[in-house]
């Protein structure tokens, strides 16, 4: 488990699937590159590598 800022997470899968609330991210990364065609706080965002 990771603390953020008042928030927590933690890793539900061996592959680096995190489980957070809604309120954790918002104004994260997530909403700042979701638009109309892409939700990624609907879709979720998978990384390119396991580095990210």
């Amino acid at each position: 488990m990771s603390v953020l800022g008042g928030c927590s997470a933690a890793f539900v899968s061996n592959q680096g699937l995190i489980a957070t609330n809604y309120h954790c991210i918002e104004g994260s990364y997530l909403q700042f590159n979701s638009n109309a065609e892409t939700d990624l706080f609907e879709t979720g965002f998978v990384a390119r590598k396991k580095e990210c």
